[in-house]
Protein backbone atom coordinates (compact mmCIF):
# COMPACT_ATOMS: atom_id res chain seq x y z
CA UNK A 1 0.00 0.00 0.00
CA UNK A 2 2.85 2.38 0.79
CA UNK A 3 4.23 1.95 -2.73
CA UNK A 4 0.85 2.97 -4.17
CA UNK A 5 0.90 6.18 -2.14
CA UNK A 6 4.52 6.90 -3.03
CA UNK A 7 3.82 6.30 -6.73
CA UNK A 8 0.76 8.59 -6.57
CA UNK A 9 2.82 11.38 -5.00
CA UNK A 10 5.51 10.94 -7.66
CA UNK A 11 2.91 11.15 -10.43
CA UNK A 12 1.45 14.32 -8.91
CA UNK A 13 4.94 15.83 -8.84
CA UNK A 14 5.52 14.76 -12.44
CA UNK A 15 8.34 12.42 -11.43
CA UNK A 16 8.79 9.05 -13.14
CA UNK A 17 7.34 5.93 -11.58
CA UNK A 18 8.03 2.31 -12.38
CA UNK A 19 5.76 0.97 -15.11
CA UNK A 20 2.94 -1.32 -14.05
CA UNK A 21 2.34 -4.37 -16.22
CA UNK A 22 -1.27 -4.98 -17.18
CA UNK A 23 -0.45 -8.15 -19.12
CA UNK A 24 -3.09 -10.77 -18.42
CA UNK A 25 -5.24 -8.26 -16.51
CA UNK A 26 -8.68 -7.21 -17.70
CA UNK A 27 -9.63 -3.61 -16.97
CA UNK A 28 -13.37 -3.36 -16.28
CA UNK A 29 -15.57 -0.39 -17.05
CA UNK A 30 -17.91 0.90 -14.33
CA UNK A 31 -20.86 -1.32 -15.29
CA UNK A 32 -18.71 -4.45 -15.49
CA UNK A 33 -17.08 -3.64 -12.15
CA UNK A 34 -20.46 -3.10 -10.50
CA UNK A 35 -21.78 -6.38 -11.91
CA UNK A 36 -18.68 -8.24 -10.72
CA UNK A 37 -19.01 -6.70 -7.25
CA UNK A 38 -22.69 -7.63 -7.03
CA UNK A 39 -21.87 -11.18 -8.13
CA UNK A 40 -19.20 -11.54 -5.43
CA UNK A 41 -21.49 -10.03 -2.78
CA UNK A 42 -24.24 -12.48 -3.75
CA UNK A 43 -21.79 -15.37 -3.29
CA UNK A 44 -20.84 -14.05 0.16
CA UNK A 45 -24.52 -13.70 1.13
CA UNK A 46 -25.21 -17.27 0.02
CA UNK A 47 -22.23 -18.54 2.01
CA UNK A 48 -23.40 -16.66 5.12
CA UNK A 49 -26.90 -18.15 4.74
CA UNK A 50 -25.44 -21.66 4.54
CA UNK A 51 -23.28 -21.06 7.63
CA UNK A 52 -26.32 -19.75 9.54
CA UNK A 53 -28.40 -22.76 8.48
CA UNK A 54 -25.66 -25.13 9.62
CA UNK A 55 -25.29 -23.36 12.96
CA UNK A 56 -29.08 -23.42 13.46
CA UNK A 57 -29.11 -27.18 12.85
CA UNK A 58 -26.40 -27.71 15.47
CA UNK A 59 -28.36 -25.83 18.15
Amino acid sequence: MNTLIIDKIRRLKGEPVKPISTEGIIILDDDQAENALNFELAKIDEFQRKVKEMSDQCD
